[in-house]
C-alpha cells in the first residue's frame, strides 16, 4: 500500500512492484476491505480511487 500511495499522488513515478501480495496474501486482510480495488490487478493496473484523505489516504481510523 505505501508504494501504490506514493507512486498514485507522484506524477513523475510511473509504476510500483506489486508482489507482496503474491507472497503475504493474508497479511493486509483489514487493508483489503477498505480498498479492496487495490488488490485486484487488472492489465496489470490497480484502482487508487479509495485512496482518499490525508498522507497517502489509507484511511487508517476505517481500519479498526
Amino acid at each position: 500500500l505505501w508504494s501504490v500511495g506514493f507512486a498514485a499522488r507522484i506524477r513523475t513515478l510511473m509504476g510500483v512492484e506489486y508482489n507482496s501480495r503474491q507472497y503475504f496474501p493474508l497479511a493486509s486482510e483489514r487493508e483489503r476491505k477498505i480498498h479492496r480495488l487495490l488488490f485486484e490487478v487488472e492489465k496489470g493496473e490497480v484502482s487508487t480511487e479509495t485512496l482518499t484523505g490525508p498522507g497517502l489516504g489509507f484511511r487508517v481510523e476505517e481500519m479498526g
